[in-house]
Order: structure tokens, then sequence, then C-alpha cells
């Protein structure tokens, strides 16, 4: 995913971050890919709740909050 923070974007440190992913509330650590993106890693039982299963799958995600 592409941050739309400009100051995160350019950070290639990990942050914690928290908000919404298809309506569900989540806390999860983006992880710099090294080319200016992030991954979302996000958690299977998260993944369960909002009916996807596996690696691909779109969802909508609101970040509301950074924690580091």
């Amino acid at each position: 995913m592409t941050v739309p923070d400009p100051r995160t974007s350019r950070n290639e440190a990990a942050g914690e971050v928290g908000g919404t992913i298809d309506g569900h509330p989540f806390n999860a650590t983006l992880m710099p890919s090294g080319e200016g993106r992030h991954w979302l890693p996000l958690k299977i039982a998260l993944c369960k709740l909002i009916g996807k299963d596996g690696a691909g799958a779109e969802v909508t995600v609101h970040l509301e909050q950074r924690f580091s």
C-alpha cells in the first residue's frame, strides 16, 4: 500500500498504526518494502472476521492513528 503521509513513506522503519479495515478496528505494523510502499500484515483472526482468506484480497483501509 502507498501511505499518503509523506513523513511515513520516506521512513524506512516499521511503524505501528491503527484504524479500520473493511469497517473493523485494527492495530498493526506497517513494514517498509524498501521501494516507498509498505506491507500491512494482518492477523488471521482479522482476515476471517472481514471475510478475506488469502494474500492479495482487496480491502478498504482507513489509517486513523500512528503510534510510533
